[in-house]
């Protein structure tokens, strides 16, 4: 529910990446702005919550799974007759955790996050008649149109971010003996910036490819046509609404989940 208010409170930002993307101007200016930023946000809701969920549950139970059994991650270990497959370090147990957590979870999110790209784009009115539109003209299977292009983008994303997290807050607690919550927001705050800067180009791909499927198909396809008819630079369009994003996401997530989670150092030390 955290991430869901979160990513709910950043949903303008969102949306301002998104149209920057799709190279659509639009300049915020005042209140009477609110409901074009917040377009789409009765499908992105649900899926925020799906997401979570989903996330949630297989990295709390997979990183229990695959970590030594030295190390205590989690306050409350699984049952002794579930069999476990420690990996080597804590590191690979919470990003292997974190990468197989995010596939499952971009799958399921995936139709929410379709309409409402579509309905902020303003290519539907609200996500009813996108998802109507998109049954009718490509079938189910049209629900996770730029789901692997998200999947590409979200899975290293995030055994990445959980990774780098993992290993600040390692190295703070040789220094010191106790993280503080202000340390989790500023190693949340520099994990979500470097790891949002480097996957941007990602972030573009799967924003077109959502919003005109049959011109765009998959990376590769992606990138060659618009660095071809735009130029290389319009695939950064949104880099600095994507840095700004993640870097506050990630900065509030690992907080709020850190102290959720006091006896059981959700960032392992």
């Amino acid at each position: 529910m955290a991430e869901s208010i979160v990513n709910l409170a950043l949903y303008p930002l969102d949306t301002c990446k998104s149209l920057a993307q799709m190279n659509y101007a639009f300049t915020p200016r005042s209140l009477s702005c609110l409901p074009r930023l917040y377009a789409g946000a009765g499908a992105a809701i649900p899926g925020y919550i799906v997401d979570a969920a989903v996330f949630s549950f297989l990295y709390i139970t997979l990183r229990t799974l695959f970590t030594p059994k030295r190390s205590h991650l989690v306050a409350t270990p699984l049952p002794s007759t579930i069999p476990t497959a420690p990996c080597s370090t804590p590191l690979l147990a919470t990003s292997s955790a974190a990468a197989l957590a995010t596939l499952a979870s971009t799958l399921a999110e995936a139709p929410f996050a379709l309409a409402s790209d579509r309905v902020r784009l303003g290519l539907h009115a609200h996500p009813l008649s996108a998802w109507r539109f998109i049954l009718a003209t490509r079938g189910w299977l049209g629900l996770f149109t730029g789901a692997g292009e998200s999947v590409i983008r979200d899975v290293p994303f995030e055994a990445a971010e959980f990774g780098i997290f993992h290993l600040l807050s390692s190295l703070s607690s040789r220094i010191k003996s106790h993280v503080e919550p202000f340390d989790t927001l500023l190693f949340g705050i520099a994990t979500g910036a470097c790891v949002g800067a480097a996957l941007a180009p990602l972030d573009f791909v799967v924003t077109r490819c959502m919003a005109e499927p049959t011109r765009y198909r998959g990376v590769l396809n992606t990138i060659t046509k618009v660095v071809r008819e735009e130029g290389v630079r319009a695939i950064f369009n949104g880099f600095g609404h994507k840095v700004v994003r993640e870097a506050a996401s990630s900065a509030l997530f690992f907080t709020v989940f850190d102290n959720l989670q006091p006896q059981s150092h959700s960032t392992p030390h």
